[in-house]
């Protein structure tokens, strides 16, 4: 692992080898610059001071070489700088890193997943996403897992999706817990005993194709409502609608696996009818939903009644987003309740 300086100078950050560095946003554990490199090539570079955290993403990177549409590094350098600059370093990117840091460089992607699609009409965002599915399903084939799937995690090149950020992939099919909360990722999944990685990926897919058709994110399911899996079908089409709940079901088991996406009628029909879907659900034995029993609250439902469930052990509570405004509620007994005092209204199926 090569060495490079990274020193203040003018009140900027700069880095021995590249110019124009620019700050670009910060997650976690990382923080993400753009540069220009000798050959005056723009590249992506990725900063922290967790060893641990490189040594995963490079090893990611090392097994994903063969795969296309995946972010990859080019390069990882120890950076060397005294604690008169990290200390200004620090106060730029409100950050407390250590004098330890290092460096990821790979290819820098201008493209975003939301810039991109607002361009395209209904068929070029199915197409787009059937792309998506394809790539995540071939990860999922090689035992890994993303799990943060999320529209900023999705750059376009040439037309084409990369995916990045594997900061949070799993490589196990089973998990005991995940850090992800994001809008799209699963709450419920999120605070359950046993999360399944390929159920978790293809929930927040589903999120996304939900997104892109309604301009909104899914407060919870809405697989457990027939009413809400109609309202959402006259909006997004019998196809896209039934996508989008096989997706994004409540019951991790329940869901679409992601070759069964994959294999989705809306990608490969001619027949763009229930009775494609009917003929599709025979051929997958698809899996109803049972046993679950669900309450939807509006915003006027009262918190004191939903203290009063918690304090007394009907219910235990198992999220809350303040993102979406959305908490989860379950009972061993597989009933649920759901308290979302925006999703409806917002919606408006």
């Amino acid at each position: 692992m090569r060495s490079l300086n990274l020193q203040i100078q003018n009140n900027k950050i700069c880095l021995q080898n590249y110019t124009n560095v620019t700050f670009i946003s910060t997650g976690s554990f990382v923080t993400c610059f753009s540069a220009l490199n000798k050959k005056q090539e723009k590249v992506a570079i990725i900063v922290t001071d967790n060893l641990k955290e490189v040594q995963t993403r490079l090893s990611l990177s090392q097994r994903l070489s063969d795969v296309s549409g995946v972010q990859k590094y080019t390069e990882c350098c120890q950076l060397i700088t005294n604690p008169k600059d990290l200390v200004i370093i620090n106060q730029h990117l409100s950050q407390v890193y250590s004098s330890n840091l290092y460096a990821l460089i790979g290819p820098f992607y201008s493209m975003q997943f939301n810039e991109y699609t607002k361009q395209l009409n209904v068929q070029q965002k199915i197409d787009l996403f059937y792309d998506i599915l394809v790539i995540v399903m071939e990860l999922h084939s090689m035992g890994i897992y993303h799990m943060d799937l999320k529209p900023s995690n999705i750059m376009i090149q040439n037309g084409k999706p990369i995916l990045i950020d594997f900061g949070q992939a799993v490589c196990d099919i089973q998990v005991d817990s995940v850090l992800n909360t994001s809008a799209y990722s699963p709450k419920h999944d999120v605070y359950s005993c046993k999360v399944i990685p390929e159920k978790f990926d293809v929930y927040c897919l589903g999120n996304i194709l939900h997104e892109l058709y309604t301009h909104y994110t899914l407060g919870a399911p809405v697989s457990y409502s027939k009413e809400l899996c109609s309202k959402l079908e006259s909006v997004v089409g019998i196809l896209a609608g039934d996508l989008i709940i096989g997706m994004t079901k409540y019951k991790q088991d329940c869901r679409y696996s992601i070759e069964q996406c994959v294999s989705h009628p809306i990608f490969n029909s001619s027949v763009q009818d229930r009775s494609a879907i009917e003929a599709f659900h025979s051929q997958i034995n698809y899996k109803e939903e049972q046993g679950l029993r669900v309450n939807t609250y509006s915003r006027d439902f009262s918190y004191t009644n939903l203290n009063r469930l918690t304090q007394d052990g009907s219910f235990t509570k198992l999220a809350f987003t303040d993102f979406d405004g959305v908490e989860v509620f379950s009972r061993v007994n597989s009933c649920a309740l759901f308290f979302e005092p925006s999703y409806q209204d917002e919606l408006d199926y």
